[in-house]
């Protein structure tokens, strides 16, 4: 099943909005953790003022009226007098108006305050009883001061040095219900972009894929037979344009391979017509009636060298199917060629002798180390070329051999009408000639060069080709001294 969520748009889209939810997300904590931590900045700010009123006030009562030492000012409750505490227990310290003022709210956000001895015994407190205010456990007499939440209120928690513990709270209803509405509002703003950005998203990774579709499609018109079908480059420089450059030049490749491959079958099949054509027209002739024994013979000489000709060819492809494969195969030994060529040669004369061309050699002493079998066949197709390829009877061909550096070289030059430079980069292409009044009217199948270059390619050397139109060519065959065979 093809799930869409498969599709590399989905996958994306995907993880865009989980990458984008989690960002929006901490923007959100964030905003929300820093507005709260401000709003408790200050009322922490106001605790300490309404603490100052209260400590002052309280002070005032006490009959404490002058500024504080600098020793008295570390202290939250400087030491009061037992008469101020009995006055305390009893409930006969009374507050100023102002201070009472102050506390007597009770709404949200009020402020209230509560102080009590080293017994936990409440002394004084406002009239805010609801909250009521609670003080640590009388075994933890080393705690000092501290800043707590307690339910929805923030208290400043003292304990002096002579027993006296306080606590100044506020309420904080207001505060925790406009944090509720940020983030309320702050989750809707944060939906809404992460909404946009899914849109957003969705578009983008449409454009972003929008030259995969177009590949894919591309690729698939190709796959059922539209060669000629490329996909459209943008002409920028990103991963895509890239790509589409490379697959482009891969079914630019693919396409020529193709064309040769047709054109290869297409003229092998031509090629094997004829001299099947040739063997059923005899075989056919001969059988309609009684022959003579030489009328026979000559038959069978006919059908003969149509297979030849045919086994010819066979092998040939074979072996240019091989070297397509990677599968070449060369055994190469240590040879002189001035000693290997005469041989390859005088088996040449007889063929040279109806072409009324005389041979001529120049041979020098070169070892290098060729399959005997390979430089037959490469010597022999280009001498036969040689021979073959021209306009009138009589000439010469001549075969060279030498050494130049690390590098042997045997060189076939004749005196034919040369190569003309429209064909010169396609004499290696198979069966073709540049001579097509030629074609199979001579027995050459036009695979000679394409063999040639086939096998000294398994010897890691080189063919290199000189022509002088009118006035005859030159195929060199370049060999390293020292080469592994291919396989």
């Amino acid at each position: 099943m093809n799930l869409p969520i498969h599709s590399i748009r989905w996958k994306v889209q995907i993880g865009h909005a989980v990458a984008l939810l989690a960002a929006i997300a901490a923007l959100c904590a964030s905003t929300w953790q820093l507005v709260w931590m401000d709003h408790v900045r200050r009322i922490d700010r106001e605790l300490q003022d309404s603490e100052r009123v209260f400590i002052k006030s309280l002070m005032h009562a006490a009959g404490r009226e002058h500024p504080p030492t600098e020793a008295s000012e570390k202290q939250h409750h400087p030491p009061l007098p037992e008469s101020v505490m009995q006055a305390l227990r009893d409930g006969k310290l009374a507050l100023d108006e102002a201070t009472l003022e102050r506390f007597s709210d009770t709404g949200p956000g009020c402020s209230y305050f509560a102080l009590a001895d080293s017994e936990g015994q409440i002394l004084l407190s406002s009239g805010y009883s609801s909250l009521d205010p609670a003080f640590p456990p009388l075994d933890h007499p080393e705690l000092e001061e501290e800043l707590r939440f307690r339910g929805d209120t923030r208290e400043s928690l003292h304990h002096s040095d002579f027993g006296l513990w306080s606590v100044v709270g506020r309420d904080i209803r207001p505060e925790r219900e406009e944090m509720r509405r940020l983030g309320l509002g702050l989750a809707g703003v944060g939906l809404g972009l992460w909404f946009m950005g899914l849109l957003g998203g969705w578009w983008m990774a449409g454009r972003a894929i929008k030259p995969i579709k177009s590949i894919s499609h591309t690729a698939t018109r190709i796959a059922q037979g539209n060669l000629e079908e490329r996909v459209p480059v943008s002409g920028g420089r990103s991963e895509l344009d890239q790509l589409a450059s490379v697959l482009n030049g891969t079914f630019g490749r693919l396409h020529d391979a193709l064309e040769r491959q047709r054109r290869f079958t297409a003229d092998a099949g031509h090629e094997l017509r004829t001299p099947l054509t040739v063997i059923l027209t005899e075989t056919q002739r001969v059988l309609k009636r009684e022959r003579s024994a030489e009328e026979y013979r000559e038959t069978l000489v006919t059908c003969r060298e149509a297979g030849l000709r045919m086994r010819s060819l066979v092998e040939g492809l074979l072996l240019l199917a091989r070297k397509d494969d990677g599968r070449i195969t060369v055994q190469p030994r240590l040879c002189d060629l001035a000693l290997e060529l005469p041989p390859l040669m005088q088996q040449l004369l007889p063929l040279a002798a109806r072409a009324v061309v005389h041979i001529e050699r120049d041979l020098q002493p070169v070892e290098v180390r060729v399959d005997p079998q390979a430089l037959s066949t490469i010597v022999s197709n280009l001498v036969g070329n040689a021979i073959h390829h021209r306009d009138t009877p009589g000439g010469f061909v001549r075969v060279t051999c030498g050494r130049d550096g690390d590098t042997a070289w045997i060189s076939v030059d004749d005196d034919g009408p040369g190569i003309s430079p429209v064909h010169l980069e396609r004499i290696f292409e198979r069966f073709y000639r540049a001579d097509e009044a030629r074609s199979g009217a001579d027995g050459h199948s036009g695979l000679g060069l394409s063999i040639v270059q086939a096998l000294v390619e398994a010897h890691s050397g080189r063919v290199e080709v000189e022509s002088r139109v009118g006035e005859g060519s030159c195929f060199k065959v370049i060999l390293p001294l020292q080469q592994e065979s291919k396989s």
